[in-house]
């Protein structure tokens, strides 16, 4: 089914794939990121496409100057003004024919089209502090990270950058985020032991404990109920 809205999302599952199974085969990688990148119909498909393309390099570490030719891709074309207009769009089908609703405000507006391009810094702040660009990954990924707090990948890399600077007590909260959420790399999971360690010690022993009083504390459990107790009047 070659004309199936499917065959992209089917194409970058293989490119993930090949990046993790055959890492060396690096000229049949970059044959089908072009391929994929190409099938874009346009400067804002292309750009997804882009982003998608760069994180499956950048999560196996191959091909990392190509991951940052398609990261830097996939951020040229986010336009704010576009962006806009398609929500406002967006907004007016929905609304069509339905009871009068409020649209969103310019300011929301603008604070959606900064959380989505959020994404885009992380990944290539990410690909350039593999690159060993470290000044310019810590100014992406602390825009990012001003723009939206879900970027656990941005996270964990401004953790190892803090880590690296000496900054113990900045490092184990970005770390600790990052962990929490399920997506530090071996190399965060490496830097939160050590900073942990440094920070208290130089015993890593409690760390288990601290990660999930740090759990309790952040997703605290919306719900509280007592037990159920059998009444006087019950027979």
């Amino acid at each position: 089914f070659p004309d199936s809205p499917s065959v992209t999302s089917a194409n970058v599952s293989i490119l993930s794939t090949m990046t993790s199974r055959m890492p060396d085969q690096t000229a049949r990688i970059q044959k089908l990121a072009k391929e994929i990148y190409q099938g874009g119909k346009d400067k804002k498909e292309k750009g997804s496409l882009s982003a998608q393309i760069a994180e499956a390099l950048l999560a196996n570490n191959v091909l990392l100057k190509d991951a940052e030719k398609y990261a830097k891709t996939s951020l040229s074309a986010l336009n704010q003004a576009q962006f806009i207009a398609d929500q406002k769009a967006q907004f007016a089908k929905r609304s069509a024919g339905r009871a009068a609703s409020h649209p969103p405000t310019e300011a929301d507006l603008i604070k959606r089209f900064n959380q989505s391009r959020a994404s885009r810094l992380a990944t290539l702040g990410r690909v350039e502090f593999e690159l060993g660009k470290t000044a310019e990954a810590q100014k992406l990924l602390d825009e990012s990270w001003s723009a939206d707090h879900d970027q656990p990948g941005a996270a964990a890399t401004l953790g190892e950058i803090a880590a690296q600077h000496g900054d113990n007590v900045k490092a184990l909260d970005y770390l600790v985020t990052a962990r929490l959420a399920g997506h530090a790399p071996p190399s965060a999971m490496e830097a939160l032991a050590s900073v942990y360690g440094k920070t208290h010690d130089g015993s890593t022993a409690g760390l288990n404990s601290f990660l999930d009083a740090e759990y309790n504390k952040r997703f605290p459990n919306p719900v509280h109920m007592d037990a159920w107790r059998p009444t006087a009047k019950r027979t």
